[in-house]
């Protein structure tokens, strides 16, 4: 088990730069602690924003990488709309 999980953080880290400035946003306190979580394990530091207006607010004062927000994933600037389960 330890293997698999090490193994994926490695294919994560060797495919992905770790400079990345990564915005989620999230209102679900459960929700942001788990992608902190995760983020950090494969090396990753992210800013957490409360609700989209925060979101909006934080984007609007700096250039991120990446921005998570569903049902939305906004990468530089270009909008992939994701589908829901």
């Amino acid at each position: 088990e330890n293997f698999t999980k090490n193994r994926t953080s490695e294919l994560i880290t060797d495919s992905v730069p770790l400079d990345l400035d990564i915005l989620i946003v999230e209102d679900n306190e459960i929700n942001q602690e788990l992608a902190r979580v995760i983020f950090s394990k494969i090396g990753y530091s992210i800013e957490i924003a409360c609700n989209g207006e925060e979101g909006v607010r934080f984007a609007m004062n700096k250039a991120y990488s990446i921005i998570f927000y569903w049902p939305i994933i906004i990468i530089n600037s270009s909008t992939v709309w994701c589908n829901k389960w």
